[in-house]
């Protein structure tokens, strides 16, 4: 018997399986186990993370009197990317995070937030 309201197309490789039409009115459950409060979690973690680094670059950057583009050049970097992290409209990759911490004589640690700063003085970067 057919049933009235399944929906028929013209072309039956497009006609939708009941069961599937069935499962697309369940609840969604993500399938790799992460919750949407989990997912919230990291989301916030990653944005604190994120001005974190922003604010850290911009101070140690300061205190050892370098300029946007002295910092770029250290790292390999363009001067607009790197004006991109101390705005925190973009993240670094891990290679650029490493040139970085050599560029500004600190660690990932301090960067990202996870351990204080000894900010170096002017007279150290000699």
């Amino acid at each position: 018997m057919h049933n009235p309201l399944s929906v028929v197309s013209l072309d039956p490789a497009l006609d939708i399986d009941p069961q599937l039409e069935r499962a697309a009115d369940a609840p969604l459950v993500p399938s790799n186990g992460i919750t949407r409060g989990k997912r919230l979690r990291t989301l916030r973690t990653l944005a604190r993370i994120r001005r974190q680094l922003r604010r850290a670059l911009r101070d140690i950057r300061s205190a050892l009197q370098l300029t946007r583009g002295a910092v770029a050049r250290d790292c390999g970097i363009d001067t607009a990317k790197y004006a991109q992290y101390e705005r925190g409209k973009r993240a670094p990759s891990l290679a650029e995070l490493i040139g970085l911490c050599e560029a500004l004589q600190t660690t990932p640690n301090v960067l990202l937030g996870y351990e204080l700063p000894a900010v170096p003085s002017a007279g150290d970067n000699q």
